[in-house]
């Protein structure tokens, strides 16, 4: 709601994701309300997804909850199974950059080769 959009400006903080989608956003809100931001990518994939829940535990002070770890500690045992069929995987990753960033590092975590990168986004930045 339009409440909600103003009550921003209350905020202790604001994580940014997606530097193309949100970058002008929370750099406006923190210029215009003095609300700090942090900038990540996208929580895609186990690196960035420990940026994100890391973020999330700094600004809330407070422990990760068990919970998280558990399910952490799964998908590393996923990864670690899937590794033989995904290591040297050529692919190819079209979309929009704050998603083309996030699966060029979750595929090259994953040992596949991202050969052919692309975005219809207009500008000489990406």
């Amino acid at each position: 709601t339009i409440a909600d959009i103003k009550a921003m400006g209350d905020s202790r903080a604001t994580l940014s994701l997606g530097t193309w989608a949100s970058g002008d956003a929370a750099t406006l809100l923190e210029t215009s309300c003095g609300v700090p931001f942090e900038q990540l990518d996208l929580p895609i994939g186990l690196a960035a997804t420990d940026r994100f829940i890391e973020s999330l535990r700094g600004l809330a002070g407070v422990e990760v909850p068990e919970g998280i770890e558990d399910e952490r500690g799964r998908l590393v045992d996923v990864i670690s199974d899937m590794h033989q069929y995904l290591s040297g995987r050529k692919v190819a990753i079209y979309g929009d950059p704050d998603h083309v960033i996030a699966l060029t590092e979750f595929c090259r975590d994953m040992d596949m080769k991202p050969v052919h990168v692309l975005t219809g986004s207009v500008g000489n930045a990406f």
